[in-house]
């Protein structure tokens, strides 16, 4: 297969992209992060954190809100717009395919072929593997990770297909579980040694909670520290920022507005 971007490579791409936005923010608060920090005018200032320090319990005390911020971005904030498919125009580009490199041609193209007919239409409602490449690499920035469960079906020898999910798909529950002596980080349950066992799954238009096992999930996301479960959306440090350039470009056109019609008048 094509050689996999490192983590640290993407990051710096968005960083770019943002830049200068991505370098004023600073940095944490209170162990917590700042677009969740209570004196910030983009939040209720009724709402406290508590001050954790686990990758784990920071996520599970803000990641929905967060998530939130971010996707509000991505639809009516054109710099947030502009820097998530300019990220996966340049990491995806035109899809990331397979080469087989087995030693053998006839091996080769025997599983070159496989993999071709399979990936045509390998998601559940028909879609190719571009296309859930490029939905997963826009959810990076936006919600921090991507989401595929593997469900049985499908034509040929690879008889699966892929339902991609979003991040609000998995519950926010955390705690431990006494049954089995794991432990819930945001609906991941993992086992004594951090290692995921099974995934939660809640449809967020209203359902049944669906414990799923691990063995069916490919989770994607940058672990940035240890024993992280759930991904951190990469937009997190510079949601304050793009907010208020937004409203100064706001105040901006509406001053140019009112001096206009003085002038006029």
């Amino acid at each position: 297969m094509k050689k996999r971007q490192r983590p640290g490579y993407i990051r710096s791409v968005l960083q770019s992209i943002l830049s200068p936005n991505s370098t004023t923010l600073a940095g944490f608060m209170g162990g917590g992060y700042n677009v969740l920090d209570p004196r910030r005018k983009i939040i209720d200032r009724g709402q406290m954190f508590a001050n954790k320090a686990t990758a784990n319990q920071l996520l599970n005390g803000g990641l929905s809100q967060i998530r939130t911020y971010c996707r509000h971005l991505e639809r009516n904030n054109p710099t947030a717009q502009a820097a998530v498919l300019a990220l996966d125009a340049l990491v995806i580009g035109s899809g990331i395919d397979l080469e087989p490199d087995t030693g053998d041609d006839a091996t080769n193209g025997l599983v070159r072929k496989i993999f071709y007919d399979w990936m045509r239409s390998v998601a559940v409602d028909g879609s190719d593997i571009y296309q859930i490449q490029h939905t997963a690499m826009r959810e990076c920035p936006v919600a921090g990770e991507w989401i595929w469960r593997i469900i049985p079906g499908g034509n040929g020898p690879i008889n699966l297909r892929v339902l991609p999910l979003e991040g609000e798909w998995l519950s926010d529950a955390e705690g431990a579980s006494p049954a089995n002596g794991c432990t819930m980080a945001a609906g991941v349950e993992l086992d004594r040694y951090g290692s995921p066992v099974a995934y939660f799954l809640v449809p967020p238009e209203g359902g049944k909670p669906e414990k799923v096992a691990a063995a069916s999930i490919i989770h994607g996301f940058e672990k940035k520290r240890s024993l992280q479960a759930r991904g951190e959306p990469w937009f997190t440090p510079v949601i304050e920022t793009l907010m208020n350039e937004r409203d100064l470009v706001d105040v901006e056109l509406k001053a140019a507005t009112v001096t206009a019609n003085i002038g006029l008048a």
